[in-house]
C-alpha cells in the first residue's frame, strides 16, 4: 500500500489546490461551490496520478539512471509496468465516465486534453528546448481554468499574467535544477538542456520574478481591486511572498541545492509556511476586523 501511495506522488495534489483560486480571487464562498470543486479537485489529483505512472513507464531507463527518480517504485520494479499500465488506464477511463456524468461536458473536454497534453509531452514535448517550459506552465494554469470553468467564472488578465509569470519562474527553476543534478553526477539524464543554458534560464526566472511584482503594482491602482479588496496590506504581503521566495528558489537551484522537483521544495521550505500563515492572519484580520 505504502509503495503504491509513493507513486501516486500524493505531494503532488498541493498543485491542485489552484482549482479553488478562482473563488478565492473573488471572495465567492459558497458551501455547494466548494463541496463542487473539492470532489472535482480530489478527482483530477487521482487523475493526474495516474498520468505519472504512464510518464514513469516511458521514462522508466532514464529514471534508473537518474540519482533521485532511481528510487521511485516502478524505476525500482516494486511495482509491475504492465500491471501499472493496466490499473492506471482503467482508473483513468472510470474517472473520465464520472466526468461526464457528474460534471458538465466542458470539463470533461478539459480531462481529456489533458491527457492528451500529457501524454505528447512525456513522449515528445519535453525534448523541446523552451516550448516544454511553456506547457510546463499550462499545466499550472490550466488547473486554475479548470476550477473557473465548473465555477463559471471569468479569470482576469490579471491572475492569468501574475500566475503565468509564478509559474514560468517555477519552470525554469525545475530544469535549471535538473541541470545542476546532471553535472553533479555526469550523466544526460533526458533533457536538452546544457549547463550554458542555466544563464538563460536564469535570466527569464529573475525576469518572471520582477514581472509578478510590476502585475500587482498595477493591479492595485485598478478599480476591480477596490471593489475586492479595501487593504493593500494583504497584496503588499502576496508580492513580498511572491517575490522573495521566488528569489530564494533561484539562489538555492542556481547553487545546485534544490531536489529536482520545486513541489517538494516548496513545502520544505519554511518562507512557504511563514508566508502562507502571514497571509491567512492578514484575511482574517480583514474579514472581522
Amino acid at each position: 500500500m505504502n509503495v503504491w501511495l509513493k507513486q501516486l506522488r500524493i505531494h503532488h495534489y498541493i498543485k491542485n489546490i489552484l482549482i479553488f483560486l478562482p473563488i478565492i480571487g473573488i471572495q465567492r464562498f459558497e458551501i455547494h461551490e466548494i463541496i463542487n470543486l473539492t470532489y472535482l479537485f480530489l478527482l483530477f489529483s487521482l487523475y493526474v496520478s495516474m498520468t505519472y505512472i504512464i510518464n514513469d513507464i516511458v521514462d522508466l531507463k532514464k529514471d534508473r539512471l537518474h540519482p533521485q527518480k532511481k528510487y521511485r517504485p516502478i524505476a525500482l520494479g516494486l511495482i509491475d509496468k504492465r500491471k501499472a499500465l493496466g490499473i492506471s488506464l482503467f482508473i483513468l477511463i472510470l474517472i473520465l465516465f464520472s466526468t461526464w456524468f457528474f460534471f458538465s461536458k466542458i470539463i470533461f473536454f478539459l480531462f481529456v486534453f489533458y491527457l492528451v497534453l500529457t501524454v505528447a509531452y512525456s513522449l515528445f514535448i519535453k525534448k523541446i528546448k523552451i516550448f516544454d517550459i511553456l506547457i510546463l506552465t499550462c499545466f499550472y494554469i490550466f488547473r486554475i481554468y479548470l476550477g473557473a470553468t465548473e465555477s463559471e467564472i471569468e479569470i482576469s488578465i490579471w491572475l492569468s499574467s501574475f500566475c503565468f509569470f509564478i509559474f514560468l519562474a517555477i519552470a525554469c527553476i525545475k530544469r535549471i535544477s535538473e541541470i545542476q543534478i546532471e553535472q553533479k553526477n555526469k550523466r544526460v539524464l533526458g533533457r536538452n538542456y546544457k549547463k550554458e543554458d542555466i544563464n538563460f534560464l536564469t535570466t527569464i526566472s529573475v525576469s518572471s520574478t520582477l514581472l509578478t511584482s510590476v502585475v500587482l503594482i498595477n493591479y492595485s491602482q485598478t478599480e476591480n481591486y477596490e471593489l475586492l479588496y479595501n487593504n493593500l496590506i494583504v497584496l503588499y504581503v502576496l508580492g513580498l511572498f511572491s517575490f522573495t521566495w521566488l528569489l530564494n528558489a533561484i539562489y538555492v537551484a542556481i547553487n545546485g541545492k534544490m531536489n529536482h522537483d520545486p513541489v517538494l521544495f516548496a513545502l520544505k521550505n519554511r518562507l512557504t509556511y511563514i508566508f502562507g500563515l502571514s497571509l491567512i492572519i492578514l484575511y482574517l484580520i480583514k474579514v472581522y476586523y
